[in-house]
Order: structure tokens, then C-alpha cells, then sequence
């Protein structure tokens, strides 16, 4: 019930990219699930593929980044003079 269905968007992008399977909730039926899964685990090359893939699209700076977003939100510079710089 997510407004206009960004997480499936989201998903999508990394399907897309080769980094994930997406299956819908009406799709993800215990068996489909099961299947899908053993297909992947049947498929090493492929994982190993979709790992990469996802490792390109990752941002393990992102917590940094928000924080220091969101921090400098909070707390914002003074402005400078021009004697100061």
C-alpha cells in the first residue's frame, strides 16, 4: 500500500541492472518463492553476476551522507564576511 508503488519502482531499477528478482505480492506464492530460489541457487554464475551487479549500484557512504545532510540542516554555518575569508 505504498504511494504510487515506489518500491516496486525501486526493485525494479535493480532488476533492471541485474541486481535482483522482483516478484510481485501476488506472484510471491510459497512456491514461486521456493522456485525462484532454487533456480537461483542453481544458477552460481548467475549469483555471483547479480552480487556484482548490486555491489556497482551500492552507496556504502550513504548513512554518512544523510547524516551529514541532515546535521548541517540543524545546524547551519553562519554566513561569512568578507573580512573572514
Amino acid at each position: 500500500w505504498v504511494t504510487d508503488n515506489h518500491q516496486e519502482k525501486n526493485a525494479r531499477v535493480l532488476e533492471a541492472a541485474g541486481a535482483a528478482v522482483v516478484l510481485t505480492e501476488p506472484e510471491a506464492t510459497a512456491q514461486t518463492v521456493m522456485a525462484r530460489i532454487l533456480e537461483l541457487l542453481k544458477d552460481r554464475q548467475g549469483l555471483a553476476r547479480m552480487g556484482q551487479a548490486a555491489m556497482s549500484r551500492s552507496q556504502p557512504q550513504a548513512l554518512e551522507k544523510i547524516y551529514t545532510a541532515l546535521h548541517d540542516l540543524a545546524n547551519p554555518s553562519p554566513p561569512r564576511s568578507a573580512h573572514t575569508l
